[in-house]
């Protein structure tokens, strides 16, 4: 993912740093329209502090242009792969806002389906949201879907050999997935090849290692549970031992306040103070959403809006350009969330490119996976 920074005037004089995902329309088939279609929708519907949003789309070029919350930090695949292993308290913490962002997405009816590592970034040590809603799907309580999207290595067993699956069920898999990841540092399924890895998860075949806390091993057991039915649904998470303790509902509110976030008032009285927007003109762009600059001008505001209260200069937008693929890695510091570095022979090799394939494609299933890479994530659209 090539990166670049641009410059852009807008008043004030407080700097904010937006991702801007770079898509060719050229290249686009049938299929690919679809999923980013699905991934606008998905990300318009959801609002949570643990979910990155979507300011602005743009046009230009026969390029599509999506200007996102921006993670300085880096991304969770990035840490662990640095520094190795979490302590369990700083993984609780991450686990505790991803299963915040989780409920929200299934209380909306969304589903995520590339739950992973690489797809939890990182706005400040101890702050995490999930992005990344390509494969993500509106669905109704009883849906039966039969995309079979996904990871192999955070792949639930049902996406390898069922007709089916529920969407739930295989978000909550792959948090078992990442679970695990974060204590251990390593994946509990992984091999040299996609089909060895398939192997492993139908056979259900991993181990916690003793200095896995018993309440934590309850959790992640329950998650990686091979038999749909009785895998832990997200309220038996938020019940478990180990989030004993855990006030859900103060949760979110907790985050807002973390991201500077204001009500919608002091935002609208920027607009109009610097651009002489009324509330007439600025709800006619909030209809039509992202696709309206002055939406994302707003959105932006209310997400920084403290800090663009002290503004009265001309300020400076960085719009932070990401295309498909990325050989950055971001440093974290070594002590996330007050957690001691792990020796770096618990360091996991990671593979610097993320992509996609399908789960169902006997030619992709018969891949193999460099040594070094072994520990990489690709997302397969499992067709």
């Amino acid at each position: 993912m090539k990166q670049e920074v641009e410059d852009i005037p807008i008043k004030g004089h407080v700097v904010a740093e937006v991702a801007v995902k770079v898509i060719d329309r050229t290249k686009f088939d049938a299929k690919t329209r679809k999923l980013l279609s699905q991934e606008l929708a998905n990300m318009e519907r959801l609002n949570h502090p643990n979910i990155i949003q979507v300011f602005e789309v743009h046009e230009l070029f026969h390029r599509w242009y999506l200007v996102m919350e921006y993670a300085p930090v880096g991304e969770l695949h990035s840490y662990l792969k640095r520094h190795g292993r979490m302590e369990e308290n700083a993984a609780k913490n991450i686990t505790a806002q991803i299963v915040s962002a989780l409920k929200h997405m299934h209380d909306f009816g969304v589903v995520h389906r590339d739950l992973k590592a690489e797809n939890i970034l990182f706005l400040t040590t101890t702050y995490v949201k999930v992005g990344d809603f390509g494969f993500s799907k509106k669905i109704q309580p009883d849906d039966a879907l039969t995309t079979f999207c996904g990871s192999p290595p955070y792949a639930a067993p049902e996406l390898f050999v069922a007709d089916s699956y529920k969407g739930p069920a295989v978000d909550l898999w792959a948090l078992g997935v990442l679970i695990f990841y974060m204590v251990v540092g390593q994946l509990p399924f992984r091999g040299d090849s996609i089909s060895k890895i398939k192997r492993l998860v139908l056979d259900g075949t991993y181990t916690i290692p003793t200095f896995v806390k018993p309440a934590c091993e309850e959790l992640i057991t329950g998650l990686l549970c091979r038999a749909v039915e009785k895998r832990f649904q997200i309220n038996q998470v938020q019940e478990c031992t180990w989030f004993a303790g855990k006030r859900w509902s103060e949760l979110a509110e907790n985050s807002k306040r973390s991201t500077n976030q204001i009500d919608d008032a002091p935002a609208r009285e920027l607009l109009h103070r610097w651009w002489n927007v009324d509330d007439w003109e600025l709800q006619s762009a909030l209809q039509e959403g992202p696709k309206n600059a002055l939406t994302g001008i707003y959105r932006i505001l209310r997400l920084q809006g403290k800090k663009f209260q002290e503004g009265k200069n001309p300020m400076t937008l960085k719009k932070r350009h990401t295309m498909k693929k990325s050989k950055e890695n971001k440093t974290f510091p070594s002590d996330l969330d007050n957690s001691k570095r792990t020796s770096r022979k618990h360091a996991v090799s990671h593979s610097e490119e993320v992509t996609t394939v399908d789960l169902r494609d006997q030619k992709a299933m018969k891949g193999k996976i460099e040594k070094d890479n072994e520990h990489s994530s690709k997302t397969c659209a499992i067709l």
